[in-house]
């Protein structure tokens, strides 16, 4: 623990014990957790309390409501936290320095973005429409996305809660509760309740969080990237989602998860494909941020309704 400063930190980490006995924490996750500078008191806690089996989501928000709980009663030497900050066992900071940038972010929840996995891959940050309903991923929304990613600091409605920092008037307004009947997850109940409570949610788009996939950690920037590939046949298809064009021969746009479903159904040539120029890099590697600018309020052109959809 560091001491010395104002803001007290909780950390959380909800994950299970393995047959083995050892917790399901994400060694690269473990490592960035320890490696994080932060200028002030902190305690790291990790939740292994499931009273479910353990692919159930109501675990979920039972750890989620102990994360609470713990947070209200204060740290270990008595003293009042100020902030929550979540971050599950397969998520892995960018740096060193992600805490204390999430820190000094304005707002009552800042949203750390990746990459969220159930369905077509979008990323966890979802566009601000009104003081009431959720907007979609601004993955829906790629010029929006580059503004926000220009900014860094970007106003958005939610939602996941992977890498997530609640200041306290937020976390003592609102109890972590479920979504929906058929969504035990706490995610996009807490960020419709905090739109319609007035609280501001923030991006913090100078931090992308890295999720592991079950082979390859996921960058929730570069996994949507374009490249280019060949089309085998010529055909109108729905690809990860989005309605698709293909000719036979020529080149067509496609995400990385978009070229794997479409080379499955066998809507590509077997040849080589043609990429936009990306360097893969590992979580040590990620560039360092750029230097803080102001709050940009986001494009108010397009609107979407509420997507009620785990994330």
């Amino acid at each position: 623990m560091i001491t010395g400063a104002e803001m007290a930190l909780l950390i959380f980490t909800p994950t299970w014990v393995l047959d083995d006995g050892r917790d399901a924490i994400l060694p690269a996750c473990r490592e960035m957790i320890e490696a994080q500078q932060i200028a002030g008191p902190w305690t790291w806690s990790i939740g292994l309390e499931n009273p479910f089996p353990i692919s159930e989501h109501r675990n979920v928000l039972h750890q989620y409501q102990k994360a609470r709980e713990m947070f209200l009663k204060g740290d270990p030497e008595g003293r009042p936290y100020e902030a929550l900050l979540t971050v599950e066992h397969d998520h892995v900071l960018p740096d060193a320095g992600a805490v204390q940038r999430l820190m000094g972010t304005p707002g009552d929840v800042v949203y750390a973005p990746y990459v969220l996995r159930h369905g077509r891959f979008v990323l966890s940050t979802w566009q601000w429409i009104n003081h009431r309903n959720l907007g979609m991923s601004l993955t829906n929304y790629p010029r929006e996305l580059a503004r926000a990613r220009q900014a860094v600091i970007w106003k958005i409605s939610g939602a996941g809660m992977g890498c997530t920092l609640f200041r306290r008037r937020a976390l003592e307004a609102i109890p972590f509760a479920p979504s929906g009947a058929r969504n035990p997850c706490p995610d996009l109940g807490f960020a419709e309740a905090a739109l319609r409570a007035g609280f501001e949610s923030f991006g913090r788009f100078d931090v992308p969080v890295w999720h592991w996939n079950g082979d390859r950690l996921l960058h929730p920037f570069e996994e949507f990237m374009m490249k280019k590939y060949i089309a085998r046949e010529t055909l109108n298809a729905v690809v990860c989602g989005r309605r698709v064009r293909f000719v036979a021969g020529r080149e067509i746009e496609l995400t990385e998860e978009e070229a794997r479903q479409a080379e499955r159904m066998g809507y590509l040539s077997a040849g080589p494909s043609l990429p936009i120029p990306v360097v893969e890099r590992q979580p040590d590697e990620v560039s360092p941020p750029k230097e803080e600018r102001g709050v940009i309020p986001p494009s108010r052109r397009n609107r979407a309704k509420t997507l009620g959809k785990d994330v």
